[in-house]
């Protein structure tokens, strides 16, 4: 679909694109200048492309004219339609006006539809039966190492449970002082929290940091886990 820009003159800040035979401007209270309405079209850069966009002089009737940004594809498929039609004005007042209710619905049916798509996914997924053992483990590294600003590809597993959801232990060792730290990390349905390990001995549960895995996007080759605002990860 053709597009461009009015700069100035006439309808000077608006957009508008090329459908059918008409230039249309606006989503609901849709503006229209008919092909037939303009008697000249003038490239004004003189062959020279300006930062690849063309800019044009239009003049309707003898009554309207502006000048329009647009790119060289665009101007090229409004001249054959203005070769075709123009120079053929009728309409003493311009633009014309039109209400599209089409588009309006059209827009709330793809709204609904990517809501539902999004919904059913939300509803449908247990990351503990729904992920494999090594997308869990890479969920658990990313929400360890969101929780205390360290890389995942720093971070080894020990111990692997699955009994009563899922258990990961996560160690990596800090740089700044090349001391080693161990957490469990639990997955039970969507939800993921975090306990420290110390002389294999494992600390409180931290549910004031529990946080719900969701699928926030899907395709058949990928999908994108988010663990509230702490972290998303393509798996």
């Amino acid at each position: 679909m053709a597009t461009f820009t009015i700069l100035s003159g006439d309808f000077s800040g608006t957009s508008w694109r090329l459908e059918d035979e008409i230039l249309s401007s606006g989503f609901y209270n849709t503006q229209l200048l008919p092909i037939t309405e303009i008697t000249e079209i003038t490239e004004i850069t003189k062959k020279e492309v300006i930062g690849k966009n063309l800019y044009v002089d239009f003049k309707l009737g003898d009554k309207y004219q502006f000048t329009a940004q647009m790119k060289e594809k665009d101007f090229k498929a409004i001249y054959e339609k203005f070769l075709k039609v123009g120079k053929n004005p009728k309409e003493k007042e311009l633009p014309l006006t039109k209400k599209s209710t089409s588009n309006v619905i059209f827009s709330i049916l793809g709204v609904l539809f990517l809501l539902s798509i999004f919904s059913s996914s939300s509803e449908s997924f247990d990351a503990t039966k729904d992920l494999t053992q090594n997308e869990k483990i890479k969920v658990c590294k990313n929400y360890i190492g969101s929780m205390f600003g360290v890389s995942p590809n720093i971070m080894r597993t020990g111990i692997i449970k699955n009994d009563d959801g899922f258990f990961a232990e996560i160690i990596y060792t800090r740089k700044v002082d090349n001391t080693q730290w161990k957490n469990m990390c639990h997955i039970s349905g969507n939800n993921i929290t975090w306990a420290s390990l110390y002389d294999n001995q494992l600390g409180r549960w931290r549910f004031e940091d529990e946080v719900q895995l969701e699928v926030t996007s899907k395709t058949e080759e990928s999908k994108t886990i988010s663990g509230g605002n702490l972290f998303s990860l393509t798996l």
